[in-house]
């Protein structure tokens, strides 16, 4: 749909993409193993991203578990600057998981470290929700856009979400 010739994942822990084969067979994850275009790498995303090919990435997305401390070298600014490097000029990173005001102050504190380490990387930094019913205390969850072109301020409106986002589904663990 979007003209896709790459995509380039990073996944440090083999085990998450059977978990997710396994309970979430819905969503047809499995397409994507015989997909020319994919390319799946385990192991560490901050030496991994050294040795891809030498292409540019119109976008980049760190989903990252929210607030484990082991995410440190993909949460760095030497990681962003990594990301960047690996960007063409109207590349966009997305990054999941900004500060929740009711987090324990050392999360917070870490949290907006990321946040300048990104500033200090992109000159346009935004934050973005979606009406994801995630942790008890908010049904919004917070992404952070960077990009050195593209901006949240720049009023770009996903057309295609507002159409599809009344028949999403949550996942129930039970």
């Amino acid at each position: 749909k979007y003209n896709v010739n790459r995509v380039d994942m990073l996944e440090l822990d083999k085990k998450v993409m059977e978990v997710s084969l396994k309970y979430f067979k819905e969503s047809n994850i499995s397409k994507y193993e015989n997909d020319s275009r994919v390319t799946i790498h385990i192991g560490d995303a901050f030496k991994t991203i050294k040795n891809l090919p030498d292409v540019k990435y119109d976008l980049v997305i760190i989903d990252v578990t929210e607030d484990s401390k082991t995410n440190s070298p993909v949460e760095s600014s030497a990681f962003f600057k990594l990301c960047k490097s690996r960007m063409s000029k109207d590349g966009i990173l997305v990054k999941n998981g900004y500060i929740v005001d009711n987090m324990p102050l050392s999360i917070r504190t870490r949290k907006q470290k990321i946040m300048n380490d990104l500033k200090m990387n992109f000159s346009k930094v935004g934050i973005f929700k979606v009406g994801i019913p995630t942790y008890e205390e908010t049904s919004e969850y917070k992404f952070i856009m960077c990009s050195d072109k593209y901006g949240i301020e720049d009023k770009l409106q996903n057309i295609e979400l507002k159409k599809i986002s009344k028949s999403l589904e949550e996942y129930n663990v039970d």
